[in-house]
């Protein structure tokens, strides 16, 4: 029997990880660099073109590292996301960027502690 939701694609840039999602996860798809995501193709772990296939549902994580208690100076990143900056920002904004080239049903984003849902909403509201 096929699965009622079947994981399509990853992306993850640290190859231990994309090994273990491959030996856990049914996957057709690894790409490497959230930053290629907002177009149609991208290279998967391989080097190989592959179309980006369109999802009715996204779950994403973005890099938590600027926000992270273990960072001494997250103080000084604490609107990050908002503003695109650190990796943090960066990776939040290219999530950004996948959800206007390629629109979901609905989608789920983690990985920022208390993350300022109010902005986020906004974001996800004005989404094009």
């Amino acid at each position: 029997q096929a699965p009622i939701i079947s994981h399509s694609f990853s992306v993850e840039s640290k190859e231990w990880i994309q090994r273990f999602i491959r030996s856990h996860h049914f996957v057709k798809t690894v790409f490497t660099d959230t930053a290629d995501m907002s177009g149609s193709i991208a290279r998967d772990s391989n080097g190989k073109a592959q179309v980006i296939d369109e999802a009715l549902f996204n779950s994403t994580g973005w890099v938590c590292h600027n926000l992270s208690k273990l960072n001494n100076n997250r103080k000084s990143y604490k609107a990050c996301v908002a503003q695109g900056q650190g990796l943090s920002g960066k990776t939040f904004q290219e999530y950004m960027n996948y959800l206007r080239a390629h629109p979901v049903y609905m989608t789920f984003g983690e990985n920022v502690p208390r993350p300022p849902i109010a902005r986020l909403a906004h974001r996800l509201a004005t989404l094009p």
